[in-house]
């Protein structure tokens, strides 16, 4: 239903300006939202030939490449996004996540701390951190980084995967799989057919370490879904993440 607004308001914005770069920009955001990753490119790339400077589109847009394998291309456009945004903190971690890509796990821990103490109180950013701390194994810190985490924000769903992460990796598997069934059944809406996917690929190689969370409720807003994509991935090891994803291989020129 939101998505349905939001497709509204785009064709509001085109029928006040058919090149509106806000239009393409929202239609992307929606396109991106529904898993439509070359399409919604198409129209953030024609968004940014209009306002080159825009921090967000810049931002989505080299999100896109990011998760879809073309680190490359992303990398110009994070560094015009530092350049014009560097005290967003999402901004300041987009780089270290083209370098987890590309394997480098230990160059990513510094910008992802950096992000973290600019906005402790939010559990995505919280999230992120504990991830790559887990990724760099260094799993008392990131059981330090979750016990810190207040009460409040503990059972949101990127508390829940924080704690799936740091638990499985400490040889916890049962806490940490009710952890992550837990996060999956508090989100409740619409399907995403990738996280379907890509969840059995996750179950199948785990040898069902997550057989028993239900993918049927799960909803994804923007940049949420993808993250948890490649966080829980990254976590089981499935090194063939690119031909698992149904849209790489096939995107961009």
């Amino acid at each position: 239903m939101r998505l349905l607004e939001a497709e509204n308001c785009a064709s509001q914005l085109f029928a006040l300006d058919s090149h509106s770069a806000a239009g393409l920009q929202l239609r992307g955001r929606i396109r991106y939202s529904r898993g439509l990753i070359q399409d919604a490119v198409n129209d953030l790339k024609a968004a940014l030939d209009i306002e080159s400077n825009n921090a967000d589109t810049l931002l989505l847009l080299s999100n896109c490449y990011l998760i879809s394998g073309y680190v490359t291309s992303a990398r110009p456009l994070l560094r015009r996004l530092c350049a014009l945004d560097p005290m967003t903190p999402v901004t300041r971690c987009m780089p270290a996540f083209a370098d987890i890509m590309e394997g480098r796990f230990d160059q990513a821990i510094e910008p992802y701390r950096q992000m973290y103490e600019m906005d402790r109180t939010n559990p995505m950013a919280h999230m992120f951190y504990v991830w790559v701390l887990v990724l760099n194994r260094r799993i008392d810190e990131a059981a330090a980084i979750d016990r810190g985490l207040p009460a409040e924000l503990r059972e949101t769903v990127p508390g829940r995967v924080a704690s799936f992460l740091y638990l499985a990796t400490a040889g916890r598997p049962l806490d940490a799989r009710a952890a992550l069934t837990q996060a999956i059944d508090a989100t409740a809406g619409a399907t995403d057919a990738r996280f379907n996917d890509l969840l059995e690929i996750a179950r199948n190689r785990w040898k069902g370490f997550v057989a028993c969370a239900t993918a049927s409720s799960v909803r994804w807003s923007t940049f949420t879904h993808t993250s948890i994509f490649f966080i829980v991935l990254s976590l089981l090891k499935i090194s063939a993440f690119p031909h698992a994803h149904p849209t790489t291989g096939a995107l961009f020129p």
